[in-house]
């Protein structure tokens, strides 16, 4: 963790849970960069879909932490619960009804 954010580092072969947002254009894509500060890099990533539908993979991006490695705390992140957290229950409530096929 960087203080109350998630910080994705490397680790070869590590599953990471979550959403994967569909950025339609490069100003969006831009927003995200900054939103990140210097701290996070965005790196190429497989993502695997649960949901059933094609297609069942695709290649996109994270972000990765790439700010002090000192600045980090042990910790683990549930996506529901983070997002709760951040006042932000109906993301965290579709996740849950993607989970239950609803």
């Amino acid at each position: 963790m960087w203080g109350q954010y998630p910080a994705l580092l490397d680790s070869p072969g590590s599953v990471v849970e979550g959403t994967a947002y569909h950025v339609r254009a490069t100003q969006d894509a831009e927003r995200l960069a900054a939103y990140g500060t210097g701290n996070y890099r965005a790196e190429d990533c497989l993502i695997r879909y649960t949901d059933g539908k094609e297609p069942s993979e695709d290649l996109g991006y994270t972000f990765k932490f790439d700010g002090d490695p000192r600045e980090l705390s042990e910790g683990e992140v549930d996506l529901k619960v983070w997002l709760r957290r951040m006042g932000r229950h109906a993301a965290a409530d579709k996740l849950d009804a993607a989970k239950c096929g609803k």
